[in-house]
């Protein structure tokens, strides 16, 4: 009995310091990149906007975006109450406007909060990494993996970003424990808890579904061994009853679903529509990607880039030994879902190393158990104790040894990053109202886009805070992740005769430019910009981190945007073919003339951007709003009010709607 607790408190010693370690590293750099934002952090910013903070917002529990589901977006939506609840017992902030204020302008504290969500997940995977190993391989394996998946330099990454990948993979790896509980003992329990850890999976991504292949695997192995007891111990000879169990737990997937995600099946008609999207997305693939297969990518990602050669010989090995020779029950289970994961995501044209998150656990699993497997049945095994450990050891170095040599890559996103330089010398450098074009991936520069969707109170609030920086006209030249070609409608010169600075990004401009006969136009556009435009400032990554940064001055020896009286507006897109964002970018430059007081221009933006169809119903209302602001502050309100009138029965959802009549009536009331 002594024997036992002792090796329990040093089980528990060990899997302790792996996960302090674990921690560690995950805190190490948590802060990278801020106060700039270089991740799209959709669950935080899908989160925000539910709040409504401010006096004129209003709650809104759906999130009217179903590219994956609601639970991450949940979790970030409690997480910025509490954090608002904190700040205001501790005086650093007095209201929601104030809240809202700091949020528009410095996003610092959310996005810890936001990455510290993403990162618990992470530490909680390693953990239960620990504990399914340990029911298909020795302590020993189940610490080696454990430790593997703790100091990976990938897995830290993506735990340090807001995404859904990495809690997706903690729900995959608790469900699989489960799981591996029904092969076991097939009781209540372990198939409701399996049922529950599901619904939690699918409701934070939903490939997730393909849990149901290692659930059924689990409960065909509980059947064919012959263990059928229950909860209460007693012997169920009906058989229909396991399948009724079955069913059971798919109903509480659905029901565990429901609750934590419930506006997919309530908006239907948005969820189906963002699905029909994500499903495009995934069919045509991303921008950039196309060159190589999708098996080759993941192939070449996971021993080039996460795992290295080793382990994935490792995992091989020990997948073939234990599941597929053997055939043990945890490992067929493990392997099912495996190998349905990979084929599934082999499938899509679209590629992403994130993607590998949810089966990267199982992968260092079958690894451990395949070191495992080459010291108990090496000749080696025959030998003393201490070459035995010496072999174990160098198996273990040999995995190790990949995962350590990615780290000088991984240490080089913690440096300062080519946007943010840009944006220094760009506030330092470049007037106040000057009218700036950028390509995605460029700098992230204060400008009407980030104030002009606030009310007043709370715009107000952001301008004070942000008194000191330089505002400009920011105008986003869209990058298609799906049949990038129609972006070449974007790159005409015509669009940009009022802009002082254009910014382009090699994390664009490098896509074009490895596919010249397809991007013709886009390459055209930098051709005149080299030949015509001055160029002022190359800032070069050099080793470090971001994309190189180039900043043209499209005409020299003129005023500033925001000065100039000689504007010459917008101009219309020279395409035929749609691409889904037209609106999308009139909306943004009507935003940019509206700030800068040229409101003829805006409203003639704002028209443009209402005769195209709009992927997002936010843009239609924007554009509706804007327009309608643009004509109070000519002088127009009995225009404005007729405007939103004529527009409200086309708003593309109820809540636009609502939108819609209380601005109206806002304009009536004369507090606007």
């Amino acid at each position: 009995m002594e024997v036992r607790r002792s090796r329990r408190r040093a089980s528990f010693a060990i899997i302790f310091v792996i996960l302090v370690l674990s921690a560690a590293l995950r805190l190490y750099g948590l802060s990278w990149g801020l106060p700039d934002v270089f991740e799209e952090a959709t669950p935080l910013n899908e989160a925000w906007k539910m709040w409504g903070w401010g006096p004129s917002g209003t709650l809104d529990l759906n999130p009217h975006f179903f590219n994956y589901p609601s639970l991450m977006i949940y979790c970030q939506f409690i997480g910025q109450g509490a954090m608002y609840l904190g700040m205001r017992l501790g005086g650093i902030v007095d209201s929601g406007i104030e809240y809202a204020a700091l949020y528009v302008t410095d996003k610092t504290p959310f996005l810890i909060l936001g990455r510290m969500i993403t990162l618990l997940f992470g530490i909680a995977t390693v953990w239960i990494l620990y504990k399914v190993c340990s029911k298909i391989a020795s302590p020993p394996a189940a610490y080696a993996a454990a430790f593997l998946l703790a100091v990976c330099a990938f897995h830290i990454e993506k735990s340090q970003v807001v995404e859904v990948d990495v809690p997706l993979a903690f729900f995959c790896l608790l469900a699989l424990w489960f799981m591996l509980g029904i092969a076991e003992e097939p009781s209540r329990r372990n198939y409701l808890r399996a049922g529950a850890a599901i619904g939690l999976a699918v409701s934070t991504k939903y490939t997730a579904a393909l849990l149901f292949i290692p659930l059924v695997t689990s409960h065909l192995l509980a059947v064919r061994i012959g263990r059928d007891r229950f909860g209460s111990g007693k012997v169920q000879k009906d058989r229909r009853s396991r399948w009724r169990l079955l069913a059971a737990t798919t109903g509480i997937v659905v029901a565990v679903f429901f609750v934590t995600s419930p506006f997919v099946f309530i908006d239907a008609t948005t969820s189906l529509k963002d699905l029909s999207l994500e499903r495009l997305h995934m069919k045509e693939g991303h921008f950039g990607f196309e060159a190589s297969g999708t098996a080759w990518f993941y192939f070449r990602a996971l021993s080039e880039r996460i795992i290295g050669w080793p382990l994935i010989i490792f995992a091989a090995g020990g997948l073939v030994y234990r599941a597929m020779l053997r055939r043990r029950e945890g490992a067929l289970v493990l392997a099912s879902f495996l190998l349905s994961y990979a084929i599934a995501i082999g499938s899509w044209a679209m590629k992403a190393d994130r993607y590998l998150l949810p089966i990267l656990p199982v992968i260092v699993i079958f690894a451990a158990a395949g070191m495992e497997d080459i010291v108990r049945f090496s000749r080696i095994a025959a030998a003393r104790r201490p070459w035995r450990a010496g072999s174990a050891a160098a198996l273990f170095l040999a995995a190790v040894a990949p995962i350590a040599l990615a780290y000088p890559q991984h240490l080089k996103q913690y440096a300062v990053d080519t946007r943010t330089l840009a944006r220094e010398w760009i506030e330092a450098n470049v007037p106040s109202g000057s009218f700036i074009a950028t390509e995605a991936y460029g700098p992230d520069l204060l400008g009407p886009h980030t104030l002009f969707s606030l009310d007043r109170s709370t715009r107000a609030a952001a301008l004070e805070r942000t008194k000191d920086r330089p505002e400009y006209a920011v105008q986003p030249v869209p990058m298609l992740q799906v049949y990038p070609e129609r972006s070449a409608a974007f790159y005409d010169p015509r669009l940009y005769q009022d802009v002082d600075i254009f910014i382009t990004s090699s994390a664009v401009e490098s896509r074009y430019r490895r596919e010249p006969g397809r991007f013709r136009g886009q390459l055209a556009f930098y051709g005149g910009l080299e030949a015509r435009c001055r160029k002022l400032i190359v800032f070069s990554a050099s080793g470090g981190s971001g994309p190189t940064i180039s900043l043209y001055e499209m005409q020299g020896g003129r005023a500033a945007f925001a000065g100039r009286r000689d504007i010459r507006g917008p101009a219309p897109l020279e395409s035929s073919t749609l691409s889904g964002v037209e609106a999308l970018f009139y909306k943004n430059l009507g935003v940019n003339y509206e700030a800068f007081r040229f409101y003829p221009e805006a409203v003639a933006c704002y028209d443009l951007a209402l005769g195209f169809e709009t992927l997002r119903p936010s843009w239609y209302t924007d554009s509706v709003i804007g327009k309608a602001r643009c004509l109070v502050a000519m002088g127009r309100e009995d225009a404005a009010v007729s405007f939103l009138r004529s527009v409200v029965d086309r708003a593309p959802a109820p809540y636009i709607r609502e939108h819609i009549l209380r601005f109206g009536r806002s304009i009536q009331a004369g507090n606007r």
